[in-house]
């Protein structure tokens, strides 16, 4: 039986899978933390420079409400990143049902901080907030 050969464009396309499935297989994946916040405080939540939390609100569909993060002096933003809200409702197909609001929460710089959220109508922009929340945070730094 003759050995087979393989070419330069073989050999490179050989190597090149082989890193690619030993760097995935190596990935260190990073767990990201839910915290269900209900009541108008919450316990202190803890990230890491880097890492990512996710913060659950609830609110009821249909009534026009929605949860906002408030911009306050001592909201933190210098020490974390909240992203934008996604929503799904608990009971799906249940009209007015309840629904959790996500939000993306990453530690940009180690510190304490205070988030404020409210549940608002985003037109009554005279109208107090129907609920506020305020979420302690604590982002450590990577050692």
């Amino acid at each position: 039986m003759k050995p087979r050969r393989f070419s330069l464009s073989r050999w490179i396309s050989l190597v090149a899978s082989c890193l690619v499935l030993a760097a995935s297989s190596c990935a260190i994946t990073q767990q990201v933390v839910v915290y269900r916040v209900s009541g108008e405080t919450s316990p202190v939540i803890e990230i890491d420079v880097g890492a990512r939390a996710l913060l659950e609100l609830q609110s009821h569909a249909g009534t026009g409400y929605e949860w906002q993060l408030a911009v306050t002096e001592d909201n933190g933003a210098s020490l974390v990143t909240v992203g934008r809200a996604t929503t799904r409702a608990i009971a799906p197909g249940v009209i007015g049902g309840a629904q959790v609001w996500t939000f993306p929460v990453e530690g940009k710089r180690a510190g304490n901080g205070l988030l404020h959220f409210e549940l608002v109508r985003p037109w009554e922009k005279e109208t107090p907030p129907a609920q506020r929340v305020t979420i302690p945070f604590r982002v450590d730094s990577k050692e």
